[in-house]
């Protein structure tokens, strides 16, 4: 292909040699090529404030696990089942909480109403949780706290149910 290639720039060198680039073209280039580029800075202190929000992140949502991880552990130091339980609920919850914050626009009312009935289970829960250390019958305890993240699914699965309702109630009434 090379050789093809070469063979035919020589046998039409005349052809291709009739157009000739102007002369200031190459004072242009030289000119460009003399020229140094500006250096681009870099933001230092967006980089280190960027970084600074990462650990700020990091150790929030390290802290805020912190507590389900101890207890994970203290349920699993009773019956390892238990945990595994507990376990799948709370990402479980996390899931449908997450689906949930895709209504706040549908009735924001509704929705303050519908996290009331959250925080009430969580403060419940964390009653659970600080009885479970003194109790005898930590097992019972333990029992209690995977029902209560039990109710919390459920509540959570019958708000998105309403939600989705309201949601396509109005989409058809936009429609009509």
């Amino acid at each position: 292909m090379k050789n093809k290639l070469e063979d035919f720039i020589r046998e039409n060198r005349q052809d291709l040699d009739v157009f000739e680039p102007n002369e200031d073209l190459w004072n242009k280039i030289s000119s460009k090529l003399d020229e140094k580029e500006p250096k681009k800075h870099i933001n230092l202190r967006l980089w280190i404030s960027a970084a600074a929000s990462v650990v700020i992140i990091f150790s929030v949502w390290l802290f805020a696990n912190k507590e389900n991880v101890a207890t994970s552990q203290q349920i699993a130091a009773i019956n390892p089942a238990y945990a595994e339980k507990q376990n799948r609920f709370i990402n479980l919850i996390e899931e449908k909480k997450d689906s949930l914050e895709h209504f706040k626009d549908v009735d924001p009312v509704l929705i303050q109403n519908f996290s009331n009935d959250l925080v009430m289970l969580d403060a419940a829960y964390e009653k659970l949780q600080s009885e479970i250390a003194n109790s005898p019958n930590k097992e019972t305890i333990v029992k209690a706290m995977i029902r209560n993240r039990e109710m919390q699914l459920q509540t959570l699965r019958q708000q998105l149910m309403v939600l989705n309702q309201i949601s396509e109630l109005k989409t058809q009434h936009t429609t009509l």
